[in-house]
């Protein structure tokens, strides 16, 4: 064999394997940089799904009917800076959460209700301890508020959980 035959033999296999070798890399390449954004976008998802864990924790409703208004309170305070450590993690993360601003403005929106709520009769709660019983307005305004809040609550996990 001459060598234009071994030329001939040799480059289109060469030329083969390189290109073969060149999509199979560019192809993985692009499979991990998908699979790099799918498993941010899920440690987000699930840090999100973390934070408003904390804000559905203990029952705030059975405070109210235990009339322990002091462990409300802290509850209340507790879960308003969950709240806004919720709200600062949403609007630094905005762009992973576009398709989900509406329900947590939802929360946010149910969330100030409860707490302005409970902000404006926080004081005659203290004065009073039987406030509760006495005024069922109050009580039930309140309850109502919490129900609201934690039904938004649900809803934005179980679209996270539908993300994952």
């Amino acid at each position: 064999m001459e060598v234009k035959d071994w030329i001939l033999l040799f480059i289109p296999i060469i030329s083969n394997g390189l290109i073969i070798f060149l999509v199979q890399f560019f192809v993985t390449e692009k499979y991990k940089k998908e699979q790099d954004k799918k498993q941010l976008r899920n440690e987000t998802y699930k840090c999100l799904y973390n934070k408003l864990q904390l804000l559905t924790t203990g029952s705030l409703e059975l405070y109210l009917q235990k009339q322990k208004i002091q462990e409300f309170d802290k509850d209340i305070e507790q879960k308003n800076s969950a709240m806004e450590e919720l709200l600062i993690f949403c609007y630094s993360n905005h762009m992973a959460f576009k398709d989900m601003n509406f329900r947590v403005d939802d929360i946010k929106k149910s969330w100030d209700d409860l707490y302005s709520s409970w902000s404006n009769h926080r004081t005659p709660f203290f004065q009073n301890k039987d406030c509760l019983s006495l005024d069922a307005n109050i009580y039930v305004e309140l309850v109502d508020l919490i129900m609201v809040w934690k039904a938004c609550a649900e809803l934005l996990k179980s679209h996270i959980i539908n993300k994952l």
